[in-house]
């Protein structure tokens, strides 16, 4: 068996048109696979077209990006087929 997730990708490594893997806070075991939509002014933009459902990640301070909550969204390389 083979994964598509790659290395985790920190908030300045994301650009706009990329695929990645986002692992919501709070949502064990639950990988979505979604565009870059946006990556500028402190926040990451993310789009998923299955869904239809934009989702807008703040950079916090230190680096990490997060939800509304302050809850880190971690984010991986997608190393599948578009």
């Amino acid at each position: 068996m083979t994964t598509d997730v790659g290395r985790e990708l920190r908030p300045d490594e994301l650009r706009p048109r990329s695929i990645v893997v986002v692992h919501p806070p709070g949502s064990p075991g639950v990988l979505l696979t979604m565009w870059v939509l946006a990556a500028n002014g402190g926040y990451v933009t993310f789009y998923s077209g299955v869904t239809n459902t934009a989702v807008v990640n703040r950079i916090r301070g230190d680096g990490k990006l997060v939800d509304d909550r302050d809850r880190v969204v971690r984010v991986f390389e997608y190393l599948g087929e578009p």
